[in-house]
């Protein structure tokens, strides 16, 4: 598990469940103009999915958000003569 902290302007609670899709910004970085794409969340977010991880964020607005990465633990798979 990874957690990623930051102190920026935090996340409405009723934008969390659309930062991870696509081209979404949210909208205080949006009158701030603080650029971005709108796809970096999402790229993460895929990439996690496709190898078994996650990734959720908890956020208040003035005081910023926490993100937790899950990465699952690799298993080196058995030899047939180990079963």
């Amino acid at each position: 598990q990874l957690e990623f902290r930051d102190t920026g302007i935090g996340i409405a609670p009723s934008e969390i469940p659309k930062i991870f899709d696509r081209f979404y910004r949210v909208r205080q970085a949006i009158e701030a103009d603080t650029g971005g794409s709108g796809l970096g969340l999402t790229i993460v977010q895929q990439l996690l999915l496709h190898c078994g991880g996650s990734i959720s964020v908890k956020s208040r607005i003035g005081e910023g958000s926490v993100f937790n990465v899950l990465l699952p633990i690799y298993q080196k798979p058995m030899r047939q003569e180990e079963i």
